[in-house]
């Protein structure tokens, strides 16, 4: 397996392993304290050591373009989605509930979904630009 297809399919594992763990835990914690399941997250850290170790594979200018173009999709939907999902939580505080601030306990409800956006959205086009590269670019944006 391809080193960037086996770093899309590690971070869909933790994906999966964060989401598993927090819809677990909801009944048995509560939603609020459920939120830790969010620390599997930094299992996404091992991602240069697995680099690291496919080093000695060929990695050449069509994996780079496949890896900055996912790498740029994901960041735009995530820090898009932080970004939108902190407007809505400021209307509705202030304007729906009447109170002036954002309370600390769903303060971190937009990092957690823009964290899990990012590294789906990643992930996904990492593998479909890996599924439709002998075909070109799946979007018919040849150069």
């Amino acid at each position: 397996m391809n080193r960037n297809l086996f770093i899309a399919w590690y971070c869909l594992g933790v994906l999966a392993l964060c989401l598993a763990t927090f819809w677990i835990l909801v009944p048995f914690v509560g939603l609020h304290r459920a939120n830790i399941s969010f620390a599997f997250a930094g299992l996404i850290v091992f991602v240069p050591l697995i680099m690291f170790f496919f080093r000695k594979e060929k990695f050449d200018e069509r994996d780079g373009k496949f890896m900055r173009r996912a790498m740029s999709f994901g960041t735009t939907f995530g820090f898009g989605s932080i970004c939108f999902i902190t407007l809505f939580l400021d209307f509705v505080f202030r304007w729906v509930v009447k109170i002036d601030s954002v309370p600390m306990s769903v303060f971190m409800a937009p990092l957690h979904c823009g964290v899990v956006i990012f590294v789906l959205c990643y992930s996904v086009l990492l593998i479909l630009l890996y599924g439709k590269g002998e075909l070109g670019d799946p979007w018919g944006a040849e150069q």
